[in-house]
């Protein structure tokens, strides 16, 4: 049977989404007036640190397994006698939209976990994702290609063996975008940290 060459063109079909104009450190954040916000609201304790922690951790190691096991069954697929390509293809790309729905869903979650998160935290994250933005930092000029657009450049030069370490890598920049988030939001008074929390250590 002769050798397709991978294109997974569903992971661009993925809805872009808004970010502020640049990755800021420190974050730029933006609050409501104090009299719309109820204080307890203001307080990270340190069970939401843990959950937040392992929240990320969960979220990657699912997409991670989640897209592994959907190229091996579509190359399983396809050394069958009469394997249909087209429809393989097809059903490999809308698990890959699943896994990247699952990802964007569960940091949309952690950002929320965090005084004003879901305003300012999220937008970076989603963007660290998906989308053709990529994210870019402001103190030295450079852009992140989002997740999205370096899987599909990955898949579709054959570059497969390199899925992991790419995963790995976003995962450590959402983990550094959410470090510098508190302790940016700690530092200018915006929240507190309470009950055990602590600052995380910026890398």
């Amino acid at each position: 049977m002769k050798s397709r060459r991978f294109q997974p063109s569903t992971l661009d079909a993925l809805e872009d989404r808004l970010v502020m104009s640049a990755f800021t450190v420190p974050f730029t954040i933006v609050t409501p007036p104090a009299s719309q916000v109820n204080p307890k609201f203001l307080n990270l304790t340190g069970r939401t640190e843990s959950q937040i922690n392992s929240g990320l951790s969960s979220a990657f190691n699912r997409f991670g397994n989640e897209v592994t096991n959907a190229f091996n069954a579509y190359n399983k697929g396809l050394a069958k006698l009469g394997a249909d390509a087209s429809a393989l293809l097809n059903t490999f790309q809308g698990k890959v939209t699943t896994a990247f729905n699952h990802l964007s869903s569960s940091l949309n979650n952690i950002s929320h976990k965090l005084p004003f998160g879901g305003v300012n935290l999220n937008p970076i994250l989603q963007n660290r994702i998906v989308g053709s933005t990529g994210v870019t930092d402001t103190t030295t000029g450079v852009n992140t290609p989002s997740l999205q657009t370096q899987v599909s450049d990955l898949f579709q030069n054959g570059q497969t063996s390199q899925f992991s370490k790419t995963v790995n890598a976003t995962f450590n920049l959402v983990r550094s975008d959410v470090n510098t988030y508190i302790n940016q939001g700690v530092t200018f008074g915006y929240f507190r940290l309470t009950r055990g929390a602590t600052l995380p250590r910026l890398t």
